[in-house]
């Protein structure tokens, strides 16, 4: 009976460690968490860092809809990855550089403030996005990190 318990135990475990962790959401190869509390950008980006993640890039349209949908569910603005801070007008994902190609800007937008270099979906126009001051320290974030692949190698304490 004790071997039975055992082996449910480490088959529960087994298929937990192929899932994005306790508290993140899953959304194709990628595992997704909606901060609770407010930072700025940057405290953002470091806390996403912390966590093995970065601030969420938005790719595709599917995936903008995704985050959407949460942000709105949660009803906050959350910050994203993306910033133009070292080429003013020129906006690019943090965690990688790549440029921006996919975009949702809201109406207006990008402003083009010399301090609005980073980018967030801003509930007030429906979750569309807007560049922000990087300093405004009342938007939540979203951090991305990887879907764990299953296989030797991966899992708990890998």
């Amino acid at each position: 009976m004790t071997l039975a318990v055992l082996f449910g135990i480490f088959f529960l475990l087994s298929d937990v460690s192929s899932e994005c962790q306790l508290g993140w959401q899953h959304y194709e190869k990628t595992c997704y968490w909606f901060s609770t509390t407010t930072l700025s950008w940057h405290s953002a980006a470091s806390s996403c860092r912390s966590h093995g993640a970065e601030l969420a890039s938005v790719l595709t349209a599917a995936e903008n809809a995704y985050l959407r949908y949460f942000a709105a569910a949660f009803g906050h603005s959350y910050w994203i990855g993306g910033d133009d801070e070292v080429v003013e007008g020129s906006w690019t994902w943090a965690g990688t550089d790549a440029p921006i190609d996919y975009n949702d800007w809201g109406p207006g937008e990008p402003g083009g403030a010399r301090n609005e270099n980073c980018l967030a979906i801003y509930h007030p126009i429906n979750y569309h996005w807007v560049d922000a001051d990087c300093k405004y320290p009342s938007f939540r974030y979203i951090c991305e990190k990887p879907y764990p692949e299953s296989g030797p190698g991966h899992g708990i304490g890998k």
